[in-house]
């Protein structure tokens, strides 16, 4: 199975769980703004939330990595978010991020 970690952070507590899973997956965790290289099985995409909300940067990542104008759209077969939150309703936050199924 090919396994693949990215994830944004901006006080670097996403970065330490990425770095974690990446670890345990044998693999290494990069930023969201590297490319996706070859075929993708499972995609860990670490989020953190700033001021109750996505940051503006990761949604415009993950609209675009979702859309059919994407490279990345076609390599990645499964994705599985992870979040970095100090926020209680992180969970409704989270039901906003556009996600179809594929």
């Amino acid at each position: 199975m090919n396994i693949d970690v990215r994830y944004y952070s901006k006080s670097g507590n996403t970065k330490k769980i990425a770095d974690a899973i990446a670890k345990q997956a044998g693999v290494s965790a990069k930023l969201i703004h590297e490319p996706i290289q070859g075929e993708v099985d499972m995609l860990f995409l670490g989020i953190g939330l700033y001021a109750f909300d996505i940051d503006p940067e990761l949604k415009e990542y993950n609209n675009y990595s979702h859309s059919s104008d994407s490279f990345e759209y076609s390599k990645v077969a499964n994705r599985s978010f992870f979040i970095d939150s100090g926020v209680l309703n992180a969970v409704n936050i989270l039901e906003k991020i556009p996600c179809p199924i594929y």
